[in-house]
């Protein structure tokens, strides 16, 4: 292995730890206990029998070192005693990165209940981990198709975004026919991908250099080609270059029972970006369920303010009204019969000229982000006491 690929691979471990999303000694509440049970026998339940000891034992010594070197690097700064030693507690005891702790701990600006609340939700390795072994292989699989998540909604007579065409690797491109020849601008995303990893656009008639660029996107998954939907007339001042997206999450309180939206948020791109190319970026605005009135938003970036107006245009957005709200909570929950043995589901949403269509399904969500309207009032979502219900169903099943 070359010293590049080396560091690459160590790079990507680093970014993903806890690896099982599990503390070194897993602490805590029954039910945080449980969730790190959960997550980790899932995961270690994948790695062959013969190396399973060995790998866990790795791992836990990785982990066990890597906390403190995380809880003293992550930003945001300056960082306190308190800060650091919440985040090596949270790392060794409840599986959570310590940079997500830090990034809590901020945005809950000193507030007492959101401090604690901090400290109960999972992080996001936790979460995946979490998610994926409590939802049902099927619906995981079809989630992560784009495309068969797209057909699935279409069937069920959901509006969607249109696909143009499919790029399959070393397929080669006929610049000659559409929609590579018509003018306009196109999105192309990969079909298997996640957090807007490996999304951009491009202007038609496509030039070779394009292509190319088109090509090699391609060589590691297909990708979907999509017209480029520009933004709504009613959000066009809020953000005038890209359409805003909303992230519906709906939950299901145990399995069997119906879907119902527990939270949402409107997430809105920076002043000249017309795709994401990640999530971080991203000016995250809770909506309230009942109403569709929306909050004071958050950038990670800067995690310790509050914005009421766009910070790239200065546009007010605190206490606008998502038109057409019912529409789109009843769209989400209709959309969850496509995957009903799945606890709980990240449903993106844009809000395109024509009226809002869907982009996507994510089964392996921040519990963080879904929480974060709870959070903001100091209340506690409900998704933990629906996950914890999952985990002990599952387990009793597990016994049977």
């Amino acid at each position: 292995m070359r010293t590049r690929d080396l560091l690459q691979f160590l790079k990507k471990i680093w970014n993903r730890v806890p690896v099982d999303g599990a503390g070194v000694i897993p602490l805590g509440s029954a039910r945080s206990r449980l969730f790190q049970r959960t997550a980790a026998r899932g995961f270690w339940r994948r790695e062959p029998a013969w190396r399973r000891g060995f790998t866990f034992l790795a791992a836990r010594l990785f982990w066990l070192a890597a906390c403190p070197i995380i809880a003293f690097t992550a930003k945001p700064r300056p960082r306190s005693s308190a800060d650091v030693l919440a985040a090596l507690r949270g790392g060794w005891f409840l599986g959570r990165n310590p940079r997500e702790t830090r990034m809590h701990r901020a945005i809950a600006q000193g507030d007492p209940a959101r401090l604690c609340l901090a400290g109960t939700i999972p992080g996001d390795r936790q979460a995946g981990r979490l998610l994926h072994a409590l939802g049902h292989p099927d619906d995981i699989h079809l989630a992560s198709d784009k495309l068969l998540t797209a057909q699935r909604l279409e069937e069920l007579g959901l509006p969607i975004a249109p696909t143009l065409t499919v790029v399959e690797p070393e397929q080669p491109l006929d610049l000659a026919a559409a929609p590579w020849s018509h003018a306009g601008k196109l999105l192309l995303k990969p079909r298997h991908g996640a957090r807007a990893s490996g999304l951009f656009t491009v202007t038609a008639p496509v030039s070779p250099d394009l292509a190319l660029r088109i090509r090699q996107g391609a060589s590691r998954d297909s990708l979907l080609v999509q017209p480029w939907l520009g933004p709504s007339p009613a959000l066009q001042d809020l953000t005038p270059d890209a359409a805003a997206v909303i992230r519906a999450f709906a939950m299901r309180p145990a399995p069997g029972e119906p879907a119902s939206v527990v939270s949402a948020m409107l997430k809105i791109l920076p002043s000249g970006m017309d795709a994401p190319f990640g999530t971080s970026e991203l000016l995250l605005i809770p909506i309230t369920v009942e109403t569709g009135v929306l909050t004071r938003g958050i950038l990670l970036a800067l995690p310790g303010r509050r914005w009421t107006r766009n910070p790239w245009n200065n546009v007010p957005f605190e206490g606008r009204v998502i038109g057409e709200w019912p529409q789109l909570l009843e769209m989400a929950v209709r959309a969850g019969e496509i995957l009903p043995r799945t606890p709980v589901i990240g449903w993106d949403i844009l809000l395109a000229p024509e009226g809002p269509v869907f982009l996507e399904a994510n089964t392996s969500i921040s519990l963080f982000r879904a929480s974060l309207w709870h959070f903001e009032h100091g209340l506690e979502s409900p998704l933990n006491a629906a996950l914890e219900t999952w985990c002990r169903q599952r387990r009793r099943a597990i016994r049977r």
